[in-house]
């Protein structure tokens, strides 16, 4: 009898164990069960939150983007049955439309301001010329039968410059206001940049100027307007040269933009050097630092614009007393890197 009890406890034991090993295995597998359920309903979860709110949101961000460059364009409702993406849709898209009427409103007062400058620099800039031409030609009539073959050429002279000035000033608005797209050729930029040097060559020499010229092995060709791009540089270095009365160095770098096919060309002077609050105004219409009849005050306009068009950047550093440096940046072509 104690035998089979033992017996009977033993399998009672075995069987008991059997039974526990089996509700482990039941309970891990439920247990992995229930976590690939939670993984994937999780999953799930994430995609659709992702659609509800993180898109939606990614839109907003590219559409921010634009409104810095000035669209302005509403972003179209999401569809969708959350009322909460719509609600923030129409918020931002009114937000856009307040963004745009308040740009509109500053916008009309600086268009107004810029004309108001433009016409007064331009009635300035033509006045000057325009009153001595005739006050000369005046005195001439007057003292005709008094004045002897040199005084008569030498106001002959003034009457020629100041025409010659006024002409350079009608020129130089009509470069400025020129809008059309340039019309595109390959340039080599090292060669474009000797060549224009070499135009200035002899009112270096003369000004006691050393010329230094950098350009970078390899750097691409650009596509662009041979011409403008010539007067870009050209109006540079005369800048640089007048800006060095006593003599000094003019360097001329080019250079590749690191990972880009962009090109720089970089115009430095140990010149006189422009002023700090003066930097911010050098490239506005009619603006120098020149003296009288040394400039229009429309050459780095022109050039600012010239760049502009052809998708690059034109930025200056100065300190006075040591000198100003231009930095051109131009893309291989039009639209690209700018």
């Amino acid at each position: 009898m104690g035998r089979r009890l033992l017996e009977t406890a033993k399998a009672w034991s075995l069987a008991e164990r059997f039974a526990i090993n089996k509700l482990s295995e039941r309970a891990i597998q439920l247990f992995l069960v229930s976590v690939l359920v939670f993984t994937a309903l999780g999953t799930g979860l994430a995609f659709y939150v992702a659609k509800l709110l993180v898109r939606p949101l990614e839109q907003m961000e590219e559409r921010m983007e634009q409104i810095a460059r000035g669209n302005f364009a509403p972003l179209p409702e999401p569809k969708t049955r959350a009322q909460e993406p719509i609600s923030l849709f129409r918020a931002f898209n009114r937000m856009i439309q307040e963004l745009e009427r308040r740009q509109d409103e500053l916008v009309e007062p600086r268009k107004m301001a810029a004309i108001g400058t433009l016409t007064s620099g331009i009635a300035h800039e033509l006045n000057n010329p325009l009153n001595n031409i005739p006050l000369t030609a005046e005195a001439m009539k007057e003292e005709l039968a008094k004045l002897n073959q040199g005084e008569l050429a030498e106001m002959a002279e003034d009457i020629l410059s100041e025409s010659e000035r006024a002409s350079e000033i009608v020129r130089d608005l009509l470069d400025f206001a020129r809008s059309e797209r340039p019309s595109l050729e390959e340039v080599n930029v090292g060669e474009l940049l000797q060549q224009t040097l070499g135009l200035v060559s002899n009112q270096a020499a003369v000004a006691n100027i050393e010329v230094e010229v950098r350009i970078e092995e390899g750097i691409p060709s650009i596509y662009g307007e041979r011409r403008s791009l010539q007067q870009v540089f050209l109006n540079l270095f005369v800048n640089a040269i007048q800006a060095m009365p006593n003599g000094g160095n003019l360097t001329v770098r080019a250079h590749k933009v690191p990972g880009t096919r962009d090109v720089a060309v970089v115009v430095s002077d140990t010149g006189v050097g422009i002023p700090s609050e003066y930097l911010s105004r050098i490239f506005d219409p009619f603006f120098t630092t020149k003296e009288v009849g040394r400039g229009t005050g429309l050459g780095l306009t022109v050039a600012y614009g010239i760049v502009e068009k052809h998708g690059g950047k034109i930025e200056v550093e100065s300190q006075v007393g040591r000198g100003t440096t231009f930095t051109v940046v131009l893309p291989h072509q039009i639209g690209v890197g700018g």
